[in-house]
């Protein structure tokens, strides 16, 4: 909290790469942070195994840490995003730590949802063209219902288990679609360790 340093983005260069891409690509943005959520970031110091234990001996120790983080990630947005509002088409949060192949669906609505919500909610405040995209590198069956909770605009991975994920090929996608796809837009779902280790050209 006190010696943890929050970035700046050089504007002029942000401002130059934006001219350079144009309309041939989308322009994203990142959080400070190993990751791009509290709880991810949190795992990401001080150890996803010691946070899980930490999170059920000491509640109160972790979300004290996961304030700590969130209001990093707070000020990084209002000292970046506002100086450069309209030029990021999308900013990436969350990351694997909440993923229902490590915590389960209890801990990540107690202790990535409340800080996701917050941050979500000065994103789009700050700059309505954002869109957010919330990744879960691909474990998130049991969490369809509540990602969309947390204000995002897109669900990713959706990866199938041939690359860490828990979609079932050809058995899980329509429920993916109607109980997730039916509140947020959905990205990913290649398999892409098939395509690009065995596919053919």
């Amino acid at each position: 909290a006190k010696y943890m340093p929050v970035p700046e983005l050089d504007a002029g260069a942000v401002h130059a790469l934006k001219m350079k891409l144009g309309d041939s690509g989308v322009m994203r943005c990142f959080t400070n942070g190993p990751q791009g959520s509290p709880w991810q970031d949190a795992c990401c110091y001080y150890g996803t195994a010691e946070m899980i234990y930490r999170a059920f001996d000491d509640p109160a120790w972790t979300h004290e840490f996961l304030e700590i983080l969130l209001r990093k990630k707070m000020e990084f947005y209002k000292k970046n995003l506002v100086p450069l509002k309209g030029v990021f088409a999308m900013i990436e949060t969350g990351g694997g730590a909440a993923s229902n192949s490590v915590i389960s669906p209890a801990m990540f609505e107690d202790f990535c949802l409340p800080y996701d919500i917050r941050q979500h909610d000065l994103i789009h405040e700050i700059d309505p063209g954002i869109s957010i995209s919330y990744h879960t590198c691909g474990g998130m069956m049991k969490l369809l219902d509540l990602i969309p909770r947390n204000g995002c605009d897109f669900s990713e991975t959706l990866s199938p288990p041939g690359c860490g994920g828990d979609i079932r090929d050809h058995q899980d996608e329509a429920e993916v679609k109607k109980t997730l796809g039916s509140k947020v837009k959905l990205m990913g779902g290649v398999n892409q360790s098939t395509v690009l280790e065995k596919g053919t050209r």
